[in-house]
């Protein structure tokens, strides 16, 4: 079987084009520095460090040195710590620790070196056993968005990526369904976008072709995924699908994707607080400063400068403290054996976490909930004792009225008289 070999301190020049890109008028800088301000005051904040956040910050032009430097160390024992214990470490984990480190200018290969095996090393293994899974079991260990950035980054490192294991890859109909699948996730699609960009640079014409032919597919999806306004998939989708057409501009015409417009109404949202979450801000981050992943080998660390402002405009202070209402919903669309219903009062400006958490107060016996932390923030993982299942596919759904809901719970703001509802169901 085909496996993928690193090559130590080779990291092989990838060429591709790019789209003509606008730079961000100077009028709107400010907003790009307030994402990188929350990114940065996140670090202190972190109960596990965030490789994202870290990324993000190397690819701007502004630079607080010290917290990244400070991130770099923390994610570095982080890595050596896992090993040393066993904790979880998934494939798109390592890889984007290895993105990271890469982006501070230091050699991944020369973290770990545990068990004569460095972080690289210990990536090649876990995408190489991600390839084996879906090939023997139809299935990823992980996700084919994990497999994407696993990829990606032993690219970046100079790994050897034979064409035949791509091509059983591509070929293969766990595959093939989840790139053909009109809801994909744009995520998944645009990561593995990115990946195949990298890679197919390793190959003959011919195999280029092949690859060529899933890249078509891909970019297709992305492109069937754009709105009026600009966003592609949803807002927080955004930010990877303009890297990966960023660096695709051969597969597609510069008539069918309008970049200015798409950067535009995502500066447009940050006033909203739509990227306060600073997770999400490290994604959209790269497209709005002219970066992408592709960069994180190539930055020019001698020349950073410590120029990011840290202060915070000034905000006006609440006269008031306004109380609303909020209606809160929790049912079982699997087993529909219970549908329960409350409305809490809380301030103006509250998050769903806090109405879930006022709820629980008042009807333990109903609403009582677990979360777990992630890097987007506490996540929801069971209601009631009902919990998520990756086995049956289950998982709990948040919608206002009818819409589901594209932030978390940590993050979404409520409003007066909002219908909120968590909802059991299967995906």
């Amino acid at each position: 079987m085909n496996r993928i070999s690193v090559i130590t301190l080779t990291i092989l020049m990838v060429s591709w084009q790019i789209v003509g890109l606008c730079p961000i008028p100077a009028d709107q800088q400010p907003l790009i520095a307030s994402l990188l301000r929350s990114m940065v005051s996140s670090i202190n904040n972190q109960s596990s460090p965030n490789p994202s956040i870290l990324i993000g910050l190397r690819l701007a032009q502004n630079h607080s040195l010290a917290k990244e430097k400070q991130l770099l160390k923390a994610l570095k024992d982080d890595a050596v710590n896992r090993v040393q214990k066993g904790l979880k470490f998934t494939s798109g984990e390592v890889a984007l620790y290895v993105m990271a480190i890469s982006a501070c200018c230091e050699n991944p290969a020369k973290v770990l070196q545990l068990k004569r095996k460095n972080l690289v090393q210990l990536l090649s293994q876990k995408v190489n056993d991600e390839l084996d899974s879906v090939e023997i079991a139809s299935t990823p260990l992980t996700n084919f968005y994990q497999i994407g950035l696993g990829v990606l980054a032993l690219c970046q490192q100079g790994a050897v990526i034979p064409y035949p294991l791509v091509y059983r890859l591509l070929s293969n109909p766990a595959f093939s369904d989840t790139i053909d699948d009109s809801q994909v996730s744009i995520d998944t699609i645009a990561v593995l976008a990115m990946a195949l960009t990298c890679i197919k640079e390793q190959f003959t014409w011919d195999q280029k072709q092949t690859t060529s032919t899933t890249m078509k597919i891909i970019i297709k999806q992305i492109l069937n995924q754009k709105k009026s306004d600009g966003i592609i998939g949803n807002i927080y989708s955004t930010g990877l699908a303009v890297q990966a057409l960023t660096v695709t501009s051969t597969f597609y015409n510069t008539s069918d994707w309008n970049y200015t417009q798409t950067i535009q109404k995502v500066l447009s949202e940050i006033p909203n607080g739509t990227f306060s979450n600073p997770m999400a801000a490290s994604q959209v981050i790269p497209s709005l400063v002219d970066r992408t992943y592709f960069d994180v080998t190539k930055l020019q660390c001698s020349q950073d400068t410590d120029n990011l402002d840290m202060t915070e405009p000034p905000t006006v202070p609440a006269t008031s403290e306004t109380l609303i209402r909020v209606q809160f919903t929790v049912t079982n669309a699997v087993a529909n054996n219970f549908t329960d219903s409350i409305t809490v009062s809380l301030p103006k400006g509250s998050v769903l976490l806090s109405v879930m958490e006022e709820a629980a107060r008042e009807q333990p016996e109903k609403f009582s909930f677990k979360i777990e932390n992630s890097s987007w923030g506490p996540f929801v993982t069971s209601i009631q004792g009902v919990g998520r299942s990756t086995k049956d596919r289950t998982y709990w759904q948040f919608l206002s009225d009818t819409t589901p809901l594209e932030q978390g719970v940590g993050d979404y703001v409520v409003h007066d008289g909002e219908n909120i509802t968590a909802k059991f169901t299967t995906y």
